[in-house]
């Protein structure tokens, strides 16, 4: 899957750190940007929220839109700034080692042109 995703990823264009990373402290966070998605590695945070969303416009380029935003968004909270749009900023401002991790299923990754091997 690490394999077909990182491919998929690649087809769009590569996100950049909207925040600057040298205004938070070191230890204050898990880098969102890295050679792994952060929290895949990183010790069980005490504290879980999980998302579904089924897509209802699954045409590439509104993909890679949402992919862009949510990597954007992402990388915003993880390094103690808010979000576009954020309804509630001052909540952002403590990043709290936050880590996300986003999952593509089947249909997405068959979108981008790729395969997922059978799972066991």
């Amino acid at each position: 899957m690490g394999a077909a995703l990182g491919g998929a990823l690649a087809a769009t264009p590569a996100a950049t750190p909207s925040v600057s990373q040298a205004s938070v402290g070191s230890d204050s966070f898990i880098a969102f940007f890295g050679d792994r998605q952060a929290g895949v590695q990183t010790d069980a945070q005490q504290h879980v929220v999980l998302l579904g969303i089924d897509l209802l416009h699954r045409d590439r380029d509104t993909l890679a839109r949402l992919m862009r935003l949510i990597s954007d968004d992402s990388s915003r909270l993880v390094y103690g700034s808010p979000a576009l749009a954020d309804t509630e900023p001052e909540l952002a401002m403590n990043p709290a080692r936050l880590s996300i991790t986003v999952g593509w299923g089947p249909d997405i990754v068959r979108l981008l042109g790729h395969e997922l091997p059978a799972m066991p």
